[in-house]
């Protein structure tokens, strides 16, 4: 009879403690919360850019050329984000299109900077911006440099 006690009474816990753990598991309920940083990222030609963010453009008068006239920028985004440009020095007076946005129109950098504005990427994206020294002055600007910085912001 003592031993049919001990085990009914070691029965009798191994249940307390079994049905203790399937409770505590029944009524666990956790919490995850998961940060995603924003990314933006930057790349301009390698052969034109003296670091990620600043490009310098050449003017030649004798040839009336400018080097370079046309430039890569790749965006990467996770999140919306906006690209700027702007002429930072004195030099000859700059203009930029970008011919696959839509509008084909030339743009002041020291007017009308905002070059693209979008959402998540999904990718490297591409644009290409061709510049100009503004054809008004062509004729009575001398040889130079330009320095254009270019800025992806969240907007």
């Amino acid at each position: 009879m003592r031993r049919s006690a001990t085990t009914a009474l070691t029965l009798l816990l191994v249940l307390m403690l079994l049905s203790g753990v399937a409770a505590a598991q029944a009524t666990a309920r956790n919490t995850v919360t998961v940060h995603i940083p924003t990314v933006l990222r930057l790349r301009i030609d390698a052969n034109t850019a003296r670091d990620a963010k600043r490009v310098d453009f050449a003017w030649s008068a004798a040839n009336r050329r400018l080097t370079p006239d046309s430039i890569e920028v790749r965006i990467f985004a996770n999140s919306h984000w906006t690209l700027s440009v702007q002429e930072l020095d004195a030099g000859p007076n700059l203009e930029y299109r970008h011919p696959g946005g839509g509008d084909s129109g030339w743009h002041d950098p020291m007017q009308d900077s905002v070059v693209a504005s979008q959402g998540p990427t999904g990718g490297w994206l591409a644009y290409r911006l061709d510049f100009r020294v503004r054809p008004s002055e062509i004729d009575t600007t001398p040889d130079g440099t330009r320095t254009v910085l270019f800025t992806l912001t969240r907007p």
